[in-house]
């Protein structure tokens, strides 16, 4: 089986053009606005990349939408789960849907915590880098580069230290106390 699509010369846009039509003007936070699925004939579906309502409608002037991935791992052949969005700001959330400020988000598993957040600031201009514990609300550390300051920053009661040699050589260590030690560790 297969469709095709053709593009109109005599259409000013000139492309070829798939439109799938609520059917309604009401569309609030999570509307399903169309979905395209994949799926084998007579078995369950395998993977969805749906349009959806992120946030009310407000005819001819606002219609915040986002675009969310859905497959199976291989142990499931149910309803796919949600692995990758992109939201009405352009945010790109990865394995989470977390609605926090980062322009990137990368869960360390399903259902974890985020492991990395990737995040552009419009208050300093600038961007950091967070690195998060399994439980998503401890941060263990961040870079951060603004028009003021660039930080390494550990949020933790250990050591920053400098490796070489893929990790096997410790060069330089920043203790607990403050303490700047080269080529030793204690």
């Amino acid at each position: 089986t297969s469709m095709t699509i053709s593009g109109n010369s005599t259409n000013s846009a000139g492309q070829a053009q798939l439109h799938m039509d609520l059917g309604s003007t009401s569309v609030s936070n999570n509307t399903s606005l169309g979905i395209i699925r994949f799926r084998a004939t007579g078995d369950n579906r395998g993977a969805d990349i749906r349009g959806l309502g992120d946030g009310t409608w407000s005819a001819g002037s606002a219609h915040p939408t986002r675009l969310a991935f859905y497959t199976n791992d291989a142990s499931s052949a149910g309803t796919p789960t949600e692995r990758m969005r992109i939201d009405k700001d352009g945010q790109l959330r990865i394995l989470t849907t977390d609605t926090g400020t980062a322009s990137v988000i990368i869960d360390s598993q399903l259902g974890g915590g985020s492991a990395l957040r990737l995040i552009g600031k419009s208050s300093n201009d600038g961007s950091e880098i967070d690195f998060y514990a399994d439980n998503n609300s401890t941060r263990l550390g961040y870079l951060e580069f603004n028009n003021t300051v660039t930080k390494l920053v550990s949020e933790t009661a250990v050591p920053l230290s400098f490796y070489t040699n893929g990790g096997s050589n410790e060069r330089m260590r920043i203790d607990t106390a403050g303490r700047l030690l080269i080529e030793h560790s204690s």
